[in-house]
């Protein structure tokens, strides 16, 4: 078990920035998830990343949800879109 320190400039709750913190871990789980089935994006611009990456991060995010609200497991819900 450790011990960390959250430091904010903002007015917002101690509780809420720990759930806030807490949640990262969830985001950066879902870029990982999404970049193992992303194509490489080649662009001269961040206008350029931006456009080639949103497709992907819309698409994760509506698998998410298609997810959540159907009850399955990510993993489950790809099966299901394989058979």
């Amino acid at each position: 078990m450790g011990f960390f320190v959250l430091f904010t400039n903002t007015m917002i709750g101690a509780d809420e920035i720990l759930r806030i913190y807490k949640g990262k871990d969830v985001m950066e789980k879902a870029f990982m998830h999404s970049r193992s089935s992303m194509q490489p994006v080649y662009a001269r611009t961040e206008e350029g990343t931006r456009t080639g990456i949103f497709p992907s991060i819309l698409g994760y995010s509506m698998m998410r949800m298609i997810a959540h609200r159907c009850n399955l497991s990510m993993q489950r819900l790809k099966e299901s879109f394989q058979e």
